[in-house]
């Protein structure tokens, strides 16, 4: 659905990191539920033990401190330009797999940044076209600086799954796993466009 309460309810359980541990929730874990939809049975989908088994992996980590397991799925590390400034890359902290047959992942919000993380209405988040967005190294993906560019030729802010129920397929369909040992998905997660190194 079109809906952004989810995301916002998402992103301030994080304490606004969108990524747990973190330095305000040291000791927290979670299992990212996103690519779990369930039509027929709403907020009460039936593939738990895909969420139990990702609660599992991370908590070993986190309360047992096993590092044999991760303490979540890929996480936004950095962004950057290429040499030229056509591209805009997204680089995340390990491995990952990029699927983009069912959407890009990826919202823009051209506007003021305070607005745009304001903002509850779908529309102000339109979805980038998948043909915007390339795997282009192990942790890397590319995003086309042509579809990054607002009608005032300012730059937007940036998302990732910035919506209620974002994926339609029943399970493993979001676009960023983990691609190393355990299959986690990448958590949801915003940038105001102030924070992302854009060309000047």
């Amino acid at each position: 659905t079109q809906g952004l309460s989810f995301p916002y309810l998402r992103h301030h359980q994080t304490a606004d990191y969108d990524f747990v541990p973190n330095q305000r929730m040291d000791t927290v874990f979670m299992a990212v539920s996103v690519d779990t939809y369930d039509e027929e049975n709403g907020i009460h989908p039936r593939y738990k033990q895909i969420i139990g088994e990702r609660l599992g992996i991370t908590g070993m980590r986190v309360a047992y401190g096993n590092e044999y397991f991760p303490v979540s799925g890929p996480s936004l590390r950095e962004f950057f330009m290429n040499i030229d400034d056509t591209l805009l890359i997204v680089s995340f902290d390990s491995p990952i797999t990029y699927n983009n047959a069912e959407l890009s992942g990826f919202y823009t919000c051209c506007g003021d940044d305070q607005d745009c993380m304001d903002s509850k209405i779908g529309s102000d988040w339109p979805a980038l076209d998948p043909m915007m967005v390339q795997h282009a190294t192990a942790t890397d993906l590319t995003i086309q600086m042509t579809g990054l560019v607002c009608h005032d030729g300012s730059y937007p802010s940036l998302a990732y799954l910035w919506r209620q129920t974002p994926i339609q397929t029943p399970t493993w369909g979001a676009p960023v796993y983990s691609d190393q040992g355990f299959i986690l998905p990448a958590a949801p997660w915003v940038v105001k466009s102030k924070d992302i190194p854009f060309p000047k």
